[in-house]
């Protein structure tokens, strides 16, 4: 095993690699990623979606900095400009209030500011 997962006390074990019926199953997948266009559509709804928060950045200055990469997107909350205090209480009030409206986000970074 790799030190990086024993060092912890974590052990990786994997039931599904190399299984045929799982190799289908991601084949297919990969299949209707490529047949779809999900990727190029990922990318287009994304860049949509960054250009509306860097809008709401402008408005709300406790949106430090949006960054990402088609829906892979980060969103940086700061309690002030000067300093870059993780604005921890408002990222995860945040999560919780979009939780409502069924989308799912979650916080990460040290402050746990960054959705």
């Amino acid at each position: 095993a790799l030190p990086i997962f024993t060092a912890n006390g974590v052990e990786y074990f994997n039931t599904f690699g190399g299984n045929p019926v799982s190799c289908a199953v991601g084949l297919a997948v990969l299949d209707v990623i490529e047949k779809e266009n999900l990727q190029d559509h990922a990318a287009q709804v994304g860049t949509f979606l960054i250009e509306l928060l860097n809008q709401q950045k402008e408005k709300h200055p406790v949106i430090g900095d949006v960054r990402g990469v088609g829906l892979f997107i980060g969103v940086d909350l700061i309690k002030d400009v000067k300093n870059r205090t993780p604005a921890t209480e408002e990222a995860e009030y945040v999560i919780q209030r979009m939780k409502k409206e069924y989308i799912i986000l979650s916080t990460d970074g040290p402050g746990r500011s960054e959705e």
